[in-house]
């Protein structure tokens, strides 16, 4: 099955509050076995080169797993960062061979 890098981007600085965590929490157990690597929120962030960030910052990361990109954007839909007027840009992860 597929690997999936979930890059989360938020409208605000990373909000701690015990309502925000309790809503990641509650989506991170939703996801059962395709939760590959949990992974971490981002504290600072900075772009090089045109990364079209917009109204949006980088505000962390976790790697899943889907039968397809259809269903990793359905995973990500249920995302707190999309709740909160934010996004998630999706992306398929490929081994990199050597040689």
């Amino acid at each position: 099955m597929p690997s999936y890098i979930l890059s989360y981007r938020s409208t605000s600085r990373y909000d701690t509050s015990p309502e925000t965590r309790a809503d990641w929490r509650t989506f991170f157990a939703g996801l059962g076995d395709s939760l590959l690597e949990l992974g971490q929120p981002v504290a600072t962030a900075t772009t090089v080169g045109d990364c079209d960030a917009g109204s949006t910052r980088l505000g962390g990361y976790s790697i899943i797993q889907a039968d397809d990109l259809d269903a990793a954007a359905a995973i990500a839909k249920a995302s707190p960062v999309v709740q909160r007027g934010g996004g998630v840009e999706i992306g398929e992860l490929r081994p990199v061979q050597a040689g």
